[in-house]
């Protein structure tokens, strides 16, 4: 897993490696005090490197401010934070 910018600005830039076929992956973006901002299912990709761009916002559509924020990536059954 690749992720820039860090600090997070605007949109995060993922670079991903889906090791099978059909593996759910999704996305959570947290604060530092742990509380989920938002949430993203990209639903079942296919194997390989993956570039994904995830918008700047929570949820809810609002921007979220430049600053440091914990990303939870789940990739088939694996977690990586």
């Amino acid at each position: 897993v690749f992720v820039y910018p860090n600090p997070f600005a605007d949109d995060l830039h993922l670079s991903i490696n889906v090791p099978e076929n059909e593996t759910s992956v999704m996305f959570g973006i947290y604060d530092v005090a742990g509380k989920l901002l938002r949430l993203e299912n990209k639903g079942n990709l296919l194997a390989g490197i993956h570039e994904i761009i995830l918008e700047g916002k929570d949820n809810f559509g609002t921007t979220l401010k430049s600053g440091v924020y914990l990303l939870q990536i789940h990739i088939g059954q694996s977690i990586e934070a």
